[in-house]
């Protein structure tokens, strides 16, 4: 049991790890001259009262556009692209008509302010430049040879996600210790059964003869109750042997001869 904990926190790792890493790669920012997200934030700490109550740039640069963009990892693309609500929240700081605005903040907004047009300024250059690059680049590629032509599609068809692939192949790996480890538990659970059925005793020994009542063997029939009554006069008992004889019964066919007197013997 503990190889397959072992091993389903192995490719929780590998999943966790892979993440990361293809995290890391997607925050992976073209280079630029300052930090973006530090500079809309320098403008975002520089809002006066005045401001954050009637400028309605403000109110949707702190609500809106900084939690997107924030959300996104500091997008260049999302804060260049949300240029309204910065540009106009920051002069409102930059050019005050009121006295609540303080010089501090200010001299924060122009700042941030500046340095956030820089920023969109390169990366704009970059996004051109590697468009007209790729314009360039697809333009040569249709004018030259058929054998330039496939070698090109060739190298771009060699170049499979990496994302798809890893999430397969840690997904497999989650899979397989899933499966191995709901086999190791059938296993278990037919060897207890196995078990179970050897030391379950046998119903029919129960009613073997080791389990008789020596009473049983003593008095194969049953016996009469005490009760019984004796033989009949004349009447041999099975139970009792001994002949008692009774009274001759008399014969009606026989009537008794009569005596007749004998005359005296004369000399």
């Amino acid at each position: 049991m503990l190889w397959f904990l072992h091993l389903l926190n192995a490719a929780v790792y590998a999943s966790v790890a892979t993440s990361a890493a293809l995290n890391s790669r997607q925050i992976q920012w073209p280079s630029l001259p300052n930090n973006l997200t530090a500079d809309v934030l320098q403008v975002a700490f520089a809002i006066s009262p005045p401001c954050a109550a009637n400028s309605t740039w403000c109110q949707q640069l702190t609500s809106v556009v900084i939690p997107r963009c924030e959300r996104l990892r500091g997008d260049p693309g999302c804060w260049c692209g949300n240029h309204d609500p910065v540009h106009y929240c920051a002069i409102c700081m930059s050019s005050p008509t009121d006295n609540q605005t303080t010089p501090d903040q200010t001299q924060a907004a122009t700042a941030g302010h500046a340095a956030f047009h820089v920023a969109c300024n390169a990366y704009e250059e970059l996004i051109n430049g590697t468009a007209s690059t790729t314009s360039s680049t697809s333009m040569l590629s249709t004018s030259s040879q058929a054998p330039t032509a496939t070698a090109v599609s060739a190298s771009s068809d060699n170049k499979v996600p990496i994302g798809p692939v890893v999430g397969g192949v840690v997904g497999g790996v989650v899979g397989l210790a899933l499966v191995v480890g709901i086999i190791y538990l059938l296993a278990i659970v037919l060897k207890k059964n196995d078990r179970g059925s050897d030391v379950r005793p046998s119903s029919v020994s129960y009613i073997s003869s080791e389990h008789k009542s020596p009473n049983l063997y003593a008095h194969p029939y049953p016996q009469l109750p005490a009760s019984y009554p004796g033989p009949a006069p004349g009447h041999i008992s099975p139970h009792n042997s001994t002949y008692v004889p009774g009274p001759e019964p008399m014969n009606p066919m026989i009537a008794p001869q009569p005596q007749h007197p004998t005359s005296p013997i004369q000399n």
